[in-house]
């Protein structure tokens, strides 16, 4: 099933509207940017769910994502059950590209921009592939399918890039270009036979997130791996890490944050020390995806009760509450209670009018007066 939750009708049932104004329940796979400042999540139970408004709100999509969404340009890309779908309108419609499946004979795992072009990590014979006519067209690129040491198709999952270079995750470890992703070499014997789920770089830095996710007995060199030449050796960076398996990795200025499937960890010196970024959770979660803005990090997580969560970074503005709830006319000499949604680490001062005593409640997001 893949559009859940309640629907409405009120035109005899010709059409049906949804009215889901949140995701609680599900499991988060992907949390990034999408248009005009929107945020987007794909749940592991399917649907691509949106909010416009910092996560106060959902809105549920019509389609499901095992790849992405991702943004390229001012158009959206899916890829599930093997096939490509884009959107030109927000991801209000949806048009399926077969000539990727066609092309590719694999499916999606991740995708990535540079300039006009796009690429998509497979699973697919050459592993990467890229369009420059807004996934009208697709091309393979060389290098990774005969480099791979394990033989087999390879499984591209996280791409990233520093001016020309660009670096790709796959299942069985690195690979490089230095060709604006046309060709690939491995980063191997350094990184080889590792899962890389999760690849960022900054400032002549290279770093990639490992994990398990097969479960397999036989591989304990996972965590955090420094590279600082360009891939040619690389170092584990794990100090303070409190859970090597690493889902996610994402830079806030020079900051790097690492979700891993023992909540969120924080790193100011490239990954020579880390400390745990987990405030506010109610139980600490596999933070399976990370997202920063305006402040604030955004973490879909594997974890049923908070699919989504958001807290302020250090230094930032918490956002202003929405409105009061509570009776706008109370009788004289009754006893009422006022709330705002709850913020997690935050404390609430209340204005009351001067013949109202405030007796319960103060500092917190409910009063009772």
């Amino acid at each position: 099933i893949g559009a859940k939750g309640v629907y409405c009708t009120g035109d005899n049932f010709l059409t049906w509207t949804p009215v889901n104004q949140g995701i609680r329940g599900l499991s988060t796979r992907t949390i990034t940017r999408g248009p005009g400042g929107a945020i987007l999540a794909a749940t592991y139970e399917g649907n691509i769910y949106s909010t416009s408004d910092e996560g106060a709100t959902w809105i549920v999509g019509n389609i499901s994502a095992e790849a992405g969404p991702h943004l390229h340009g001012n158009t959206l890309f899916a890829g599930t059950g093997g096939n490509l779908f884009r959107s030109a309108d927000n991801g209000a419609t949806w048009l399926m590209l077969p000539q990727f499946y066609e092309f590719v004979s694999g499916p999606a795992y991740t995708f990535y921009s540079k300039g006009d072009t796009l690429f998509a990590g497979t699973s697919g014979f050459s592993g990467i592939y890229y369009s420059t006519d807004n996934g009208e067209t697709w091309n393979a690129t060389s290098g990774i399918w005969n480099l791979n040491p394990n033989g087999g198709y390879p499984t591209v999952i996280s791409i990233t890039s520093i001016g020309k270079v660009m670096y790709a995750g796959t299942i069985n470890g690195v690979f490089k270009s230095i060709d604006n992703g046309l060709s690939w070499n491995t980063c191997y014997p350094a990184m080889a036979n590792i899962p890389i789920r999760s690849i960022v770089a900054r400032d002549g830095f290279v770093f990639a997130g490992t994990s398990n996710f097969y479960d397999d007995p036989n591989l304990s060199a996972i965590g955090v791996y420094r590279s600082e030449d360009d891939g040619l050796s690389w170092i584990a960076v794990n100090s303070g890490l409190g859970n090597l398996d690493v889902g996610s990795m994402v830079f806030n200025g020079t900051d790097l944050y690492a979700g891993t499937k023992a909540g969120v960890y924080k790193s100011t010196n490239n990954g020579t020390g880390w400390t745990t970024f987990n405030e506010g959770f109610s139980t600490v979660p596999n933070a399976t995806s990370l997202y920063i803005k305006d402040n604030y990090m955004y973490s879909g997580n594997w974890t049923i009760t908070t699919p989504v969560h958001r807290r302020a970074l250090s230094g930032s503005i918490p956002l202003q509450p929405v409105a009061i709830s509570g009776s706008a006319a109370p009788c004289i000499g009754s006893t009422q209670t006022y709330s705002v949604p709850n913020i997690p680490g935050e404390t609430y001062s209340w204005q009351v009018p001067s013949n109202w005593i405030i007796t319960n409640g103060n500092g917190t997001s409910t009063i009772t007066v």
